[in-house]
């Protein structure tokens, strides 16, 4: 999911580019892979596109995604970002702890 994946999707063999990426295998199953990649906007942002946006692209629409909590992963976001000028003054081995008490502690009230 991601909010402007109908423009992001023209040219994606584009933007993955080898010489950048070296990780990525220079194979043709990755590429034929990568052409079978099925993306989907997020239920509230697809609102804002175009009607034909939303018939190819909303999660109603997609194979395989039932009632998908599209959103989700926006949901914490508000908190998180409460955490900022605390964490900013951290190392990075202790925002990483800070950070991963939050999520837990977020995933435990779910």
């Amino acid at each position: 999911a991601y909010d402007v994946w109908c423009q992001y999707v023209k040219n994606l063999r584009k933007r993955i580019i080898p010489d950048k990426l070296p990780d990525i295998p220079a194979d043709d199953k990755f590429w034929g892979l990568l052409d079978r990649v099925q993306g989907g906007i997020p239920s509230l942002h697809v609102e804002g596109h175009v009607p034909d946006c939303k018939a190819v692209y909303s999660f109603a629409h997609l194979k395989h995604t039932g009632l998908t909590p599209t959103e989700n992963v926006e949901t914490p976001w508000v908190e998180t970002k409460k955490l900022g000028g605390s964490i900013k003054h951290e190392n990075h081995g202790a925002r990483q702890d800070s950070l991963d008490t939050n999520f837990a502690y977020w995933n435990y009230l779910k």
